[in-house]
């Protein structure tokens, strides 16, 4: 063979090398030939946007609102837009951060938020749906199928890929854990796994989502209890302060808990029905109402606590607008809590590693410290990190043994006029001026800027704050870091 006629064929060959290659290389392989072949549904999850479900005298639709959707004049990154109708919860902010994500709609037998999860759990039920065995030329009448027992129909609005398929449901096998299912308008039927047929055949409400506060933490900007006693809390940057019936620094372990309560509030389950009144279960009137203000978003959501079930220790009736259920929470306590126990007993709201700079001032001392790499400038002088932190620490720790108002501090003796020791801290965004004053009878008055409250610390704390501050006093300065360029030069030598 000539060797242009070998040249050639070389290229031929590689040619029809490379159109099987780029041809096949998408093409399913034999296994997934075969897995796919098993498969009753060949449908992609994402193009369903409507589900119909039917079984006897019920009907359940479920439609997806997409969020690519959705007209963007009217929502911003931190708002979605509010459904005040809404018969389980008014629709609130989900995430000031996060992307639009598809939701799921209940619209029949009633209006209402869909539960995404179970939602995509029966979709992925219906496309990882596999046939044991596939009849071929069947007979609908003996199979169950002349009158399906359910069908769920799926079907997508898109224009550009329109479809509807429905799955038919028909008879159990005996002495079997199978049924018969078939797609409407074909006459081949398939022997399948028999538990989705309960998944499908549910009561209809509970389609409905059991979440009932979809905000962030960060979107609240103001809570209002009315329970025992009537309380408002109102952000303050990242803190909470009360509003009412008094104004102070809230206790933050007594905000997270009750933020954590919000955030959790999920349905154990719906009350549709019940041989109950709403005055048996502590609803007419409510035992307690939560009133929770969103940032740029004029609908309150709230909730109204009933009742604590004999039978279940720790669950309540609640309600949202008409809608009553079950819930599991620990709102309750918070709703219990005097005015007096919301109040701050910390000193300050700043935590050591957020400080930048700190001033002393007493009697006989003026310092202040800048906080310089991983070391502290105490003055021009250069300071290790332990000794000022073995300082910051007690400060940023120290709780006080009770909160009392100003003259109530005056009537015990304290003199709240010139201060033993005053203390400004600083981090990028914040600054914090704190009070200590003399001790009577064991506790020391201290008080923070903003606050009218006096805490009165214990004497042996307040103490420690001072024996550390003369520590960091006389300890001595660390050399100085050599210059870039004198390492340089030390290192040419």
């Amino acid at each position: 063979m000539q060797p242009k006629q070998l040249l050639v064929l070389t290229l031929v060959v590689a040619v029809l090398g490379g159109f099987i290659f780029f041809y096949e290389k998408d093409l399913p392989s034999t296994e997934e030939r075969a897995e796919r072949a098993k498969k009753v549904l060949l449908l992609e999850e994402d193009a369903i946007d409507s589900i119909v479900i039917a079984w006897d005298d019920h009907k359940v639709q479920l439609e997806r609102d997409r969020a690519d959707d959705a007209d963007e004049d009217s929502k911003t990154d931190a708002q979605a837009e509010v459904s005040l109708n809404e018969p389980i919860i008014n629709e609130t902010i989900v995430n000031e951060t996060s992307e639009p994500s598809d939701t799921w709609r209940l619209t029949s037998p009633l209006d209402a938020r869909a539960d995404a999860a179970a939602i995509d759990g029966l979709l992925r039920s219906l496309i990882d749906l596999e046939s044991e065995r596939k009849l071929e030329e069947i007979d609908r009448e003996e199979l169950g199928l002349a009158s399906p027992r359910a069908s769920v129909t799926l079907s997508s609005g898109t224009a550009e890929s329109a479809f509807e398929t429905t799955l038919e449901i028909g008879a159990d096998i005996p002495a079997s854990s199978d049924m018969i299912v078939a797609i409407a308008g074909h006459n081949t039927a398939f022997q399948v796994a028999s538990n989705l047929f309960e998944e499908l055949t549910k009561t209809p409400g509970d389609w409905r989502d059991k979440k009932l506060f979809l905000a962030s933490r960060g979107a609240i900007e103001q809570v209002a209890l009315d329970g025992s006693h009537y309380i408002e809390l109102a952000r303050r940057g990242d803190d909470f302060w009360l509003a009412a019936p008094l104004s102070d620094r809230a206790e933050e372990g007594k905000v997270n808990g009750l933020l954590s309560s919000l955030t959790g509030l999920t349905v154990k389950s719906f009350i549709d029905s019940s041989p109950m009144t709403p005055e048996g279960m502590g609803l007419e009137p409510a035992h307690g109402t939560v009133e929770v203000q969103l940032a740029a978003n004029d609908q309150p959501f709230r909730f109204e606590l009933g009742a604590e079930k004999e039978s279940e220790p720790g669950v309540y009736y609640g309600r949202i607008g008409s809608q009553i259920f079950e819930v599991e929470t620990a709102l309750a306590a918070s709703l219990t809590t005097t005015p007096a126990e919301w109040r701050s007993l910390a000193w300050t709201s700043l935590q050591v590693f957020g400080i930048e700079t700190a001033q002393f001032r007493g009697s006989n001392l003026t310092v202040e410290l800048t906080r310089d790499g991983a070391d502290w400038r105490r003055g021009k002088d250069r300071v290790a990190y332990s000794a000022v932190s073995d300082v910051l620490y007690p400060i940023t720790e120290i709780k006080g043994e009770l909160v009392v108002e100003r003259n109530a501090a005056l009537s015990a003796g304290y003199k709240l006029d010139t201060p033993s020791l005053s203390i400004s801290l600083t981090t990028k965004d914040s600054a914090e001026e704190l009070e200590l004053f003399e001790a009577v009878d064991g506790q020391v008055a201290a008080m923070t800027g903003g606050r009218d409250a006096v805490l009165l610390l214990p004497e042996d704390k307040a103490a420690e704050i001072h024996s550390k501050l003369e520590e960091l006093m006389a300890a001595e300065p660390l050399p100085e870091e050599p210059e870039a360029s004198e390492e340089a030069a030390s290192e040419d030598e």
